[in-house]
Order: C-alpha cells, then sequence, then structure tokens
C-alpha cells in the first residue's frame, strides 16, 4: 500500500484576547481613553469593524498610543487583513519594543502570507524578550518543522514543553518531528504524553495510530485510530485505519473502512486506489480495476492507481497492463520499471 494520508502536523493554538481596559488614570487624553474602552468592549463582542473605528479614533487623538495599535492590529488579524496586521503591529513595536504579544501576532500574520522567515524572525525576537515563552518556542518549531528541520524543531518543542509541562500541542508535534527522524518510540511516547494530558485530543490519537502502524504494531494501531474516530470521524481516520487492517490480513475491513472514507468524501483518490489494493488481495481483479478507474479519473497523475490497475489487469490476462505499468514508471513509481520491463 502506497502513499498513504497521514496526519501529522498542525500549525494551530490559543490567541491571547486583547488587552484589558486602560484605567482612566492612566491616560491623559480622556476622549482616547473612552474610544479605547469601547474597541475593547466591542472587540469582547466580536464585533471587530467597528472596534478597529474605534481604535482608529483614539489613535488620531492620540498617535503615540501604542495599545490602540496593538489591539486594532488584533481586530485586523481576526478579519485576516494580515498587511494592517503587521502595518499595526509594527508601529506598536516602535512604541514598545517590549511588547511580547506585538511580535506575536506579526508573526502570525507574516506566516498567514508566506513570509516563514519573517515569522521566524518574530517568534526569535519574542524568545529574546521571554526565554520561557512557550508560544515563541512552539510557533517557531512549527514553522521548522514545515521546513524539514526537525532536529531544529524537536529543540523548539523541547523548550516549549520546559516552559509549559503540560502543552498537549507540543508533545503531539515533538511526536511528529521525531517520527520524520525515524524515532518512532520517540513520537509514540509523545503521543500517549499529549494523550495523558488530554484525552480527548483526537489529531494525537490518529498520530499515535500512524506510529503505531510504522512499528508494525497493527492491532494497537487499529485500536488507536479507533479511539480517534470515536472522538471526531474524518475519512483520512477511516483511510487510515484500512491501511492497518490491510497490513494486519483483514482485507474485508480494510474493504470497509476504504469504503467509508470514500462515502464521506466522494473524490478520496488515495481511498479509491487503497481500496483496489484490497480487492486484489481477494482476487475482486474487476472491482480493483473499477476502483482505479475512478482514481485515475479523479486524478490522472496519480501512478500508483496505474500500477495497481495493471497488476488487476494482468490477473485478467488484459494485455494493457504493461501500458499502466510504463505509465507508473513514468510517474514516478519505481516499481512500475520492475514490472514494465517483463513486458514485450
Amino acid at each position: 500500500m502506497k502513499n498513504l494520508v497521514i496526519a501529522l502536523f498542525i500549525l494551530c493554538g490559543h490567541l491571547t484576547f486583547a488587552q484589558d481596559t486602560v484605567k482612566v488614570s492612566t491616560i491623559p487624553n480622556q476622549e482616547a481613553e473612552k474610544l479605547f474602552n469601547e474597541g475593547i468592549s466591542q472587540y469582547a463582542g466580536r464585533n471587530f469593524q467597528s472596534a478597529i473605528g474605534s481604535f482608529s479614533q483614539a489613535i488620531t487623538l492620540r498617535p503615540d498610543f501604542g495599545k490602540a495599535y496593538f489591539n486594532r492590529g488584533i481586530c485586523k488579524f481576526e478579519l485576516k487583513d494580515y498587511a494592517g496586521t503587521i502595518a499595526d503591529q509594527t508601529k506598536a513595536i516602535e512604541l514598545d519594543p517590549s511588547n511580547e504579544q506585538a511580535y506575536f501576532y506579526r508573526a502570525q500574520a507574516h506566516y498567514h502570507t508566506g513570509k516563514k522567515n519573517l515569522a521566524l524572525a518574530d517568534y526569535t525576537k519574542m524568545i529574546g524578550l521571554n526565554n520561557m515563552s512557550f508560544q515563541g518556542y512552539y510557533y517557531r518549531g512549527g514553522i521548522k518543522f514545515e521546513l524539514e528541520d526537525y532536529p531544529g524543531a524537536i529543540a523548539d518543542f523541547d523548550q516549549a514543553i520546559l516552559a509549559k509541562n503540560d502543552y498537549a500541542l507540543a508533545f503531539n508535534d515533538r511526536g511528529s518531528a521525531k517520527l520524520q527522524k525515524e524515532d518512532v518510540d520517540g513520537a509514540i511516547s509523545d503521543y500517549r504524553k499529549a494523550l495523558q494530558i488530554d484525552p480527548k485530543f483526537s489529531l494525537a490519537q490518529a498520530n499515535l495510530g500512524s506510529a503505531l502502524r510504522k512499528k508494525g504494531n497493527f492491532q494497537d494501531a487499529i485500536k488507536a485510530y479507533d479511539a480517534a474516530i470515536n472522538l471526531k470521524p474524518d475519512p483520512i481516520l477511516f483511510n487510515n485505519r484500512g491501511s492497518a487492517k490491510y497490513d494486519a490480513g483483514d482485507y474485508q475491513g480494510a474493504i470497509k473502512d476504504f469504503s467509508e472514507a470514500i462515502k464521506m468524501k466522494y473524490d478520496y483518490v488515495f481511498a479509491y486506489n487503497n481500496r483496489a489494493g484490497a480487492k486484489i488481495k481477494l482476487k475482486d481483479y474487476k472491482g480493483a480495476v473499477s476502483d482505479c478507474d475512478f482514481a485515475i479519473k479523479l486524478n490522472d497523475q496519480y501512478g500508483y492507481a496505474y500500477l495497481n490497475r495493471g497488476i488487476a489487469k494482468e490477473m485478467l490476462r488484459d494485455k494493457t497492463a504493461c501500458s499502466d505499468w510504463k505509465k507508473a514508471a513514468q510517474l514516478g513509481v519505481d516499481i512500475g520499471k520492475t514490472y514494465s520491463a517483463d513486458c514485450k
């Protein structure tokens, strides 16, 4: 079975709320203060556009009002105005270079605009201001993971966990980085730790299943996927549980899971191909060809579907099997070269 989707890392977390209402005595300009506090109330009510208007008026009255820039930037972030977020948080940092959360929101905005190096720099600045910034380490580790710097990601997740030892997300993501480094036992340990902290953490449960499957512990992998599906049914989970059942030799069970994945996501190319593989094992060659046909219809560049279709056709004595294997080889499936080498 090839090219199965495994859910691993996600860059996520809870964002910080806007800073608290400013006391009257701390701001000389009473009208600016009033507008700022109105903006805070509007933000709390998730009326972000109105809050932006209030913060903007406060800034007009008091151009050096750093907290107003900061909170307006948060509202813009909520509205996915990332360029506006960057501009406001840059001004907030200019007015208060110690504002750790301004760096955080600017980093988040940089990330969403694809400027990962700038995001990394801002998370590093957060850490420079606070060497126990679990947010800074966690999110910087996440970007390193995406950039395939797995040792760097692990080091940052280590620090995030040191700063916050009940941080389930960091344990989960460190596990995923370890899995990429072929430290399967370390990954399993981290996923289990994440689940000790948060037993309802469906992603960690799913990742545990993937790590157990990679270790060859198929029955425990199936149990982990069972638990993940009970928490949050998802086509990927049915596909992956089906793959574990396939590995365990339960081809009927695998077909049932792949079919459920397809039922949930009709254009799930991998599930069609995987179901074809299970059908081949059960000698349902016509059914396998049909599944591969549909997978190729959905994605005519999916080499493994050509490979499996060629195998099924060969068993049906269909002479076009060779053309499928040659196509698979052209699309980068090495075993297709081996199969097609025997063709006349």
